[in-house]
């Protein structure tokens, strides 16, 4: 199709295909369309988003100020939790339904004053013509504008979800619970009756014994729904205590445990789902009332979303330990999706209450406390005391998380020297100032250890922390140990 004969001769088939002898007046109006409409044959809009916001409030403003407000609310919630390319497309398609409805109104009001005499006949001409999908499509589109006026999300679901239902209402409902079923079965990775899992992948495919019984839309969303059960098997192996995935150590708990409490709240989704379709089966048996597979898709979609990323999450992770898997997880709060950022920061949480407790014992009395080697600063046994300050401790690069800096992983260092200089050489075991605050802004704020700016108040009290401890050996060894009478008795 290299210039426009072809696409006109290509129109005029369709045209005379559809139209029959009348296909002329169908020919003129689709000429018409497509030669005063901008980018009709590419099927693009070059409209930038503020262009196409601003058309739809001029239109909901001639209706009602109402729907501005609440169109202005469903926008800027779409805006926080969709990309831009994805919320242009909805909203062309939006201004696309709203036109489409206002030409097709003006369209018959003028038929009808120019041709009061003739309008039984050019009706039923039109309508020949015309198929019956396109002609109700306007009006149907206009309904829905009208019964999206509610504001909650729950009720646009179940606009929709009626809206699934009609365009089914040739497909049998047994069979449509059946599928219902069998996607609540295969969210939580069981093979069903339409469902059976890839020996090699681990995903989901159709049987094929049933697959001749579906349609192609129903196949689609089976498929596309059962992609969250194999997502969900995949974070299921992952934290499987016998799996070769599975984080070891106390800060690998860590994450497990938050990765445990996502799949709960993903359980407990799936249970209220399973009581809505019993609920559903035992009140009514009604298209509009009975849950669908569009339904369901829309119930999901935040789920799904959110099991993706912990499933990235988890392959990322996988090898790693310590301060590496800490590593891992921090790299996902540089994520443009605020979405993916709050869960990375709900992960990072929980793993930060292990890594708490190994510093609270180091800053403040000194010790080790790391059974599964997971600790940026190890000890060197085999090296005495003699060389205590110099040699017995150092930091572990391999297991320094990314979002503490080697200057601060140095004082941390110097701190817990300092101490052990002090109990072991000195034989001082007393207070330093300033721990009482450090233990606080450890237990009050712990996403402050993880955050992107080194200017918290817990980074504050480390340095804070640093000095007096630095202070407290300063004193000791020019005091009570005499380093300068010892510097001039070696002169």
């Amino acid at each position: 199709m290299n210039n426009n004969r072809d696409i006109y001769d290509l129109v005029e088939k369709l045209c005379t295909e559809l139209g029959g002898r009348n296909h002329r007046g169908a020919l003129r109006s689709v000429t018409n369309y497509l030669a005063n409409t901008q980018n009709a044959i590419r099927g693009t809009s070059r409209e930038d988003e503020q262009t196409i916001v601003a058309k739809i409030t001029s239109i909901l403003s001639q209706k009602s100020s109402r729907d501005v407000v609440l169109f202005t609310r469903l926008h800027n919630h779409l805006a926080s939790n969709m990309e831009l390319i994805p919320r242009t497309q909805i909203l062309s398609f939006l201004l696309y339904l709203a036109n489409s409805g206002r030409e097709h109104k003006i369209a018959v009001h003028e038929n009808s004053l120019q041709n009061s005499t003739k309008s039984q006949n050019s009706t039923n001409s039109i309508r020949r013509m015309i198929p019956k999908s396109i002609v109700t499509r306007p009006s149907s589109s206009m309904e829905n504008t009208q019964a999206s006026k509610l504001p909650s999300y729950r009720a646009s679901s179940e606009q929709l979800s009626s809206r699934s239902s009609g365009q089914n209402a040739f497909e049998p409902v047994d069979q449509q619970d059946e599928l219902v079923q069998d996607v609540l079965y295969a969210l939580i990775g069981k093979q069903c009756k339409f469902l059976r899992k890839d020996v090699v992948s681990g995903g989901f495919k159709l049987e094929p014994a049933k697959r001749r019984s579906l349609n192609t839309q129903n196949a689609e969303m089976l498929l596309r729904l059962a992609e969250l059960g194999y997502l969900h098997d995949q974070v299921v192996s992952f934290l499987d205590a016998r799996s070769e995935r599975h984080p070891l150590g106390l800060i690998g708990q860590g994450l497990v445990t938050a990765m445990r409490r996502e799949l709960t709240q993903y359980y407990g989704m799936v249970a209220r789902m399973q009581e809505q379709v019993n609920a559903s089966r035992a009140k009514t048996k009604a298209p509009g009332e009975r849950i669908t597979l569009m339904r369901l898709m829309l119930w999901v979609s935040t789920p799904q979303y959110r099991l993706t990323w912990l499933t990235k999450i988890a392959e990322k992770c996988v090898d790693c330990k310590g301060g590496a898997l800490m590593s891992a997880v921090f790299s996902f709060l540089c994520h443009g999706n605020p979405q993916v950022r709050g869960l990375a920061r709900e992960l990072l949480q929980e793993m930060c209450l292990p890594l708490r407790h190994m510093l609270l014992r180091w800053l403040f009395d000194g010790e080790i406390q790391d059974p599964h080697a997971e600790f940026f600063i190890e000890t060197l046994h085999d090296v005495s005391n003699d060389r205590l300050w110099l040699d017995k401790y150092r930091v572990r690069e391999n297991l320094l998380p990314t979002f503490i800096s080697p200057n601060l992983a140095n004082k941390i260092l110097v701190i817990g020297k300092s101490i052990n200089f002090l109990r072991e050489v000195c034989q001082d075991k007393g207070a330093i100032g300033g721990r009482e605050e450090l233990r606080m802004c450890f237990e009050e704020r712990i996403d402050n250890l993880f955050s992107a700016f080194a200017d918290t108040r817990l980074h504050q009290q480390i340095d804070h922390f640093y000095l007096n401890t630095s202070k407290k050996v300063l004193q000791v060894i020019i005091g009570p140990h005499k380093l300068l009478d010892h510097l001039k008795a070696m002169r």
